[in-house]
Parts: structure tokens; sequence; C-alpha cells
């Protein structure tokens, strides 16, 4: 088992890997779980998704997107969205799906 952080924080910028609790549900719910949890995170920083810059999100297969947009784009501030990349990745935990990754600054 490998030892890692879920938020890491030099200076004004934040880092965050959110992962699902449990990898179970569709691309949407294991979605709208990371968001919820980055959130979380970011909220112990004293900030909110209006601070992200970029976005990594990693997919089992792009076919998933349109389902991940859905709740991405509800969830995402309109007037701050970050730079987003998505690509397919094979993920390490059996049943997960999605993977975001995020950076955000003060």
């Amino acid at each position: 088992m490998s030892i890692v952080s879920r938020m890491v924080g030099k200076g004004n910028m934040f880092y965050i890997m959110g992962s699902t609790p449990e990898p179970a549900g569709d691309v949407k719910s294991q979605t709208e779980r990371l968001l919820t949890h980055i959130d979380e995170l970011l909220a112990t920083a004293g900030i909110d998704k209006s601070k992200l810059l970029t976005a990594g999100v990693a997919l089992a297969d792009m076919a998933l997107l349109p389902d991940l947009n859905a709740a991405w784009n509800r969830w995402v501030d309109p007037k701050h969205p970050p730079l987003r990349v998505c690509r397919v990745a094979v993920l390490d935990e059996p049943g997960s799906v999605v993977r975001i990754e995020v950076t955000a600054a003060k």
C-alpha cells in the first residue's frame, strides 16, 4: 500500500487528487462524489472551486465523456472555469471509471 496525500499546499498553491471513497456506480455518480470531495478539500484550505486553475480528468473510456460533462458542467464555476484536459487511462482501483486532479491558488 502506498502512502499518499489527497491535497498538498505550497505557498498559495494547492494540488488535489480527488479519489472516490468507493469506486461504485456509473461515471456520473463517481464524478459527483469526486467533485464533492474536491469541494471539501478546497474548503479546508479556505478556498472554493472559483480558485481552480487546472483540472486533469482520467477516464476509463472516452465514451463516458458526455456523462462526465453533465456532472462537471453542473458543478464548475461558469465565471471561473479551470483549464481542463481529459484523457483515457487505466485506473488502478477496480470499478473506478474516473479520476480528477486539480490545482488551485488562493
